[in-house]
């Protein structure tokens, strides 16, 4: 064996130069490249952990140092202009939001805390409307009704109680760094409200809502006419975004091997109250949504809104069970409903363009018709029922995929990895 390693050296030296032989440049390139392969592979180790507690850490630090610093540079505070509240509702309201805020971070059940955290989202929902902000108002309740359906979707695959926090992170480091994110957040609120704004293009937007956008509804207005472009660079994120999602996940789940086995199948226990109310209200409610939909353009409402109502109402029929509620969804294609909604809502555009306005100025046509007498027409509500459509589809192809049950094992282990 030996005579063996001697001949093996003496025949494969040529080929493999000493050490000597190779240039300096040469190796101190080979050095600095390992040398940064081996860095980037600590620095991956390290921020990489895949700790859900640790990257949460990073970004609140963060957030904490680059405001805080900020604000404490030179920032108006402006907490001498603050008024904590106009009315006794409003006062009532706050005090109910910050109890049940604390009441999240004391809450142990994963389904507790999504209520409290639902309560909250609806208190901001009166003060809303306590402000006179209708449209706010309801696209928040909206949001908040649709958000706590996709948590129960969620806590379904999620053990009932939190997970014990992670060594590394004793009570006092928790406990301060949620209060210094949350007097950070609140200064910078506070900063940004006391600051003056200039008024002109609040005036003007009011002054040319109506005679040129032809819209009482001066939110509304803005969106769909005077930020089109900005409306419509938000609606394709929203819908790519879903899609890729949707891609994602189940793409995730083929790699792991599992198959659906009930897609919107009850929560719980079968509810036959539920599930005849919902077919009762079904219909009705899809005709209020497209309702919401085309009148926001003169009336609190809008295709966002609308389309959190319709699509809040197909989720309903599909969590109520029963093969109807499931064969009416399944007429539907989420994907058809986006890219639907992206085409009139690009269409609209076109529409303007021929008729020599700018991409996405609202265009009025006037019509008159032998018994309805005189109708106005405006471009604009084919961008909103874009947005309808699209929202709809938006909510049915996220909701649907967090609906569907799998076969899988080890969530509880993959949800301890996460939280350690």
């Amino acid at each position: 064996m030996a005579v063996g390693s001697i001949l093996a050296f003496v025949l494969m030296r040529e080929e493999f130069p000493p050490a000597a032989a190779v240039p300096l440049g040469q190796r101190a390139y080979a050095r600095a490249y390992n040398g940064l392969l081996e860095g980037a592979q600590r620095v991956t180790f390290v921020t990489q952990s895949g700790s859900l507690p640790v990257y949460l850490t990073v970004v609140f630090c963060v957030v904490v140092a680059a405001i805080g610093v900020a604000l404490a540079s030179g920032a108006s505070d402006g907490w001498g202009d603050v008024v904590v509240a106009d009315s006794v509702l409003q006062a009532a309201v706050a005090v109910l939001g910050i109890a049940m805020a604390l009441a999240v971070v004391m809450a142990r059940r994963r389904f507790v805390s999504v209520l409290l955290l639902g309560g909250v989202g609806q208190a901001l929902t009166v003060v809303f409307l306590a402000y006179g902000a209708p449209d706010l108002a309801l696209t928040q309740f909206m949001i908040e009704t649709m958000t706590i359906v996709a948590f129960v979707l969620v806590l379904r695959h999620l053990p009932r109680e939190y997970s014990a926090p992670p060594s590394w992170a004793p009570r006092i480091l928790r406990v301060g760094l949620a209060l210094a994110v949350g007097f950070t957040v609140a200064w910078f609120a506070v900063a940004a409200g006391s600051n003056d704004r200039p008024t002109d293009a609040t005036d003007a937007i009011e002054s040319l809502s109506l005679p040129e956008a032809g819209g009482k509804n001066v939110v509304n207005v803005t969106i769909v006419d005077f930020r089109g472009i900005d409306t419509m660079g938000e609606i394709t994120v929203f819908g790519i975004a879903a899609l890729g999602v949707a891609n994602l996940v189940t793409a995730s789940r083929r790699s792991k091997g599992q198959t659906e086995t009930t897609r919107f199948a009850r929560i719980g226990a079968q509810s036959m109250i539920f599930e005849q109310v919902t077919r009762m209200i079904f219909h009705i409610t899809l005709l209020v949504s497209l309702y919401i939909a085309l009148r926001g353009h003169n009336a609190p409402g809008g295709g966002f809104a609308g389309g959190l109502i319709a699509g809040a109402a197909f989720v309903f029929r599909l969590l109520a069970g029963g093969t109807a509620g499931r064969t009416v969804v399944a007429r539907l294609s989420p994907v058809v409903l986006i890219a639907l909604g992206m085409l009139l809502a690009i269409g609209s555009g076109f529409t303007s363009l021929l008729l020599g306005c700018e991409f996405l100025e609202t265009s009025i046509v006037h019509l008159q018709l032998p018994v309805i007498g005189e109708i106005k027409l405006v471009s604009a509500a084919v961008f909103d029922l874009g947005v309808y459509l699209l929202v709809i589809g938006v909510v049915i192809i996220v909701l649907s995929h967090l609906s569907s049950r799998t076969h899988s094992g080890g969530a509880a282990a993959r949800e301890e990895a996460l939280t350690s």
